[in-house]
Formats: structure tokens, C-alpha cells, sequence
């Protein structure tokens, strides 16, 4: 009797099953074992699964595609880290090969950039070799191929050069710059004007160790600016 009274006050399993569902979708085999170890008969289990999927409630192949549109939009694992998740919450290995529907090897690519881009910001304060390794590490954990990640870390590597070519050229104008004006003024003290002013203020840049074709491209920037005229 007591049984009897257990019985029929508990959830049906169909019931404990859709509460358990109103969390988050899940495959078939999480269901399974949810009901499992609420202890309910596999006869129980058996029916509320039927139903369950013939009402929609369950479709493993729409949970598939739903992982691979939330991994794009949030997560961007790899491909293979992806599967692996799959697998571990239940979706059988023979229904792995719908991701290759639902997250196609450019998406991965597009998706290993992303996140290149942000683990490089994610390390921006190492130096960076440093940062490199870093970024290498948190991208494989993420399950992508050494072979990708080396692609997208060279590509940040010349963006990198670029811009480290492009900040030297910009400083070392500074200095020239700089340099220029300490000696432009030096030689007015002295009394130079006009065009010996001008080879004289050349010859101070060039003996500061400046590339010769800069020192000459500046100094014909200030004779058309009008800075030698008498």
C-alpha cells in the first residue's frame, strides 16, 4: 500500500522529463539518464521518450544544429572540440557528421580569426613572443590545429611588423625633426644664411647617423617650405 502510495503521488517520468527540459535542450541520451536516476522503470522511460519525440520535445539532429549556431555566435570551438562536446552529452558518434551541416570548415575558419584577434588582445600587455605562445595555447584548448592557429598568428605578426616599421619611421622623423631644429638654430647663431645654412644644417644630420636619402628628402621638404630663402 505504501508502494503504492509512493507510486502515485511521484511525477510521471513524461512530466519530470518536460521540467527538466524547460532548463535547456537536451539530447536524448541526457533525458535517459536524468529518468534513470530518478529511478524510473525502463518501461516508464521507454514511453515518455516516445512521446517526447514524437511531440518535438527531443530531436537530437535540432540539437546539433542548435549547438553549432550558439558555438559560432558565442563559444567559436573548433570543430573537433565541438564534436567532442557533442559526444560527451550524448549524441551518438553516427549523427557527428551533421555538424559538417551546421558548421562548415570556413565557418571554423572565420571563427579561429575571431578569436585570434581576441586572444591577442586578451595577452596585449605580454611582450610578444610571449604573448604568441599564450595566444597558441588558449587557441588549442579551444581544439583548433596547430596548422590554423600558425596561419592566423602570422597573419597578426605582419600587421604587427607593420605597424613596429611604421612607429620607427614616424620616431625616427621626430628625431630628425628634432635634431634639425637644434641645429637650424645653432648655425642662425653663427650667422649662416640662405644655402650655406642649408648645407650646413645637412651636414649635422647626416653626421648623426640618419639614412642619407631621409636626411635629403627633408632638407628639400624645408628649402620648398622656404626655410633657406635670403
Amino acid at each position: 500500500m505504501e508502494e503504492h502510495k509512493k507510486r502515485t503521488s511521484k511525477l510521471s517520468a513524461f512530466d519530470r522529463a518536460m521540467n527538466y527540459l524547460t532548463y535547456r535542450d537536451r539530447t536524448e541520451a541526457e533525458i535517459v539518464k536524468y529518468l534513470q536516476d530518478k529511478n524510473y522503470s525502463e518501461k516508464e522511460i521507454a514511453v515518455s521518450m516516445e512521446a517526447l519525440i514524437r511531440y518535438g520535445y527531443i530531436n537530437d539532429e535540432q540539437y546539433i544544429q542548435n549547438a553549432c549556431e550558439l558555438n559560432k555566435s558565442a563559444k567559436r570551438y573548433s570543430r573537433r572540440r565541438l564534436a567532442q562536446d557533442l559526444i560527451h552529452r550524448g549524441i551518438p558518434r553516427e549523427k557527428i557528421d551533421d555538424i559538417d551541416l551546421f558548421y562548415t570548415k570556413e565557418e571554423e575558419q572565420h571563427c579561429c580569426e575571431e578569436l585570434i584577434d581576441a586572444a591577442f588582445e586578451r595577452y596585449r600587455n605580454e611582450p610578444y613572443e610571449k604573448r604568441k605562445r599564450k595566444v597558441a595555447n588558449w587557441m588549442m584548448r579551444r581544439g583548433y590545429p596547430y596548422a590554423m592557429i600558425s596561419t592566423q598568428i602570422s597573419r597578426k605578426q605582419e600587421t604587427f611588423e607593420e605597424n613596429v616599421e611604421n612607429d620607427d619611421d614616424e620616431i625616427r622623423r621626430d628625431n630628425i625633426e628634432a635634431d634639425y631644429q637644434k641645429y637650424l638654430r645653432m648655425q642662425k647663431s653663427k650667422g649662416y644664411t640662405g644655402w650655406e645654412l642649408q648645407m650646413r644644417v645637412q651636414r649635422n644630420l647626416l653626421s648623426r647617423g640618419f639614412p642619407n636619402s631621409e636626411i635629403y628628402a627633408f632638407m628639400d621638404e624645408k628649402k620648398e617650405e622656404g626655410e633657406f630663402d635670403e
